[in-house]
């Protein structure tokens, strides 16, 4: 009989099913690997927009025997929720398809009545990185904006305007202003305890301008 704790560690249990899920042998997979664009293709984009939603829920709970879903889990949630936890949305580009680089001026507009919806503790938070995916300095030492924010400010019409740029644009609440890189960048909106209309697609955020 097998010893359930042994079986649990064991490294090399389910070899021969993740050989046949990958379709090659190891060697190859992990070439595969390497290539960063097939870890990234693996992350379900549910819109033709700049922000992408990282639903990964398939391969919570265990490991799986396929390694790039298995990357594409660690490269985008490391330590991933379930969706009634947690849902996140990444940009790249705007909603025209322009890269999102520091020298510009980029704005993320939530219409009025149009924020994440949330559970009773929950709350969003949109996370500034640089090409490399790291914080960025800034003399202001701010690398997200949430709703507890100090200086967040709401738009005259009930909405609310976040400002991405390297420098303050003029007249903008520095409440507001999200510093970014002298380069490309890209954001990260993570909505926690996210209600039905964020899992279920019928709430996306809207696309950087």
């Amino acid at each position: 009989e097998s010893d359930p704790a042994r079986v649990a560690v064991d490294p090399h249990r389910g070899a021969d099913r993740e050989r046949e899920a990958v379709g090659a042998d190891p060697r190859e997979d992990r070439r595969r690997m390497a290539r960063p664009e097939l870890v990234h293709a693996l992350v379900p984009s549910h819109r033709p927009a700049d922000l992408r939603l990282v639903g990964l829920e398939r391969l919570l709970d265990v490991a799986g025997p396929h390694l790039l879903d298995r990357a594409a889990t660690q490269a985008n949630a490391m330590g991933a929720f379930v969706n009634e936890e947690a849902m996140y949305f990444f940009a790249y580009r705007d909603r025209g398809g322009e890269l999102l680089d520091g020298r510009g001026h980029w704005t993320l507009t939530f219409p009025a009545g149009g924020l994440p919806q949330l559970g009773e503790h929950g709350f969003w938070s949109l996370t500034m990185y640089d090409e490399r995916n790291l914080l960025v300095a800034n003399p202001i030492d701010r690398y997200t904006i949430r709703p507890d924010t100090p200086g967040l400010r709401s738009d005259a019409d009930g909405g609310l305007t976040i400002h991405m740029a390297t420098d303050r644009p003029d007249g903008i609440p520095e409440g507001n202003w999200l510093p970014a890189p002298r380069g490309a960048f890209n954001v990260a909106l993570r909505t926690y305890q996210p209600e039905a209309p964020i899992r279920d697609g019928s709430w996306f955020p809207p696309g950087i301008l």
